[in-house]
């Protein structure tokens, strides 16, 4: 599982690029924490970062 620091890390892209991600369920938690900690799968992480390569043809990772 992965926190979403080291989600944003992976990524290349900012804290609040990976929560907009969330809101806008691209890239949802596989659990959220009574604390508020989100914890991502990593095999989800790594799809997602697929799939951002694939749509960016290996450009930056945000989405615009």
């Amino acid at each position: 599982m992965l926190t979403t620091g080291e989600v944003a890390n992976t990524l290349g892209v900012s804290k609040t690029t990976v929560l907009n991600y969330e809101t806008r369920g691209i890239l949802v938690p596989e659990r959220v924490l009574p604390s508020g900690r989100r914890l991502y799968s990593e095999s989800v992480v790594i799809e997602f970062l697929k799939s951002l390569k694939c749509q960016n043809g290996g450009k930056e990772n945000g989405i615009s």
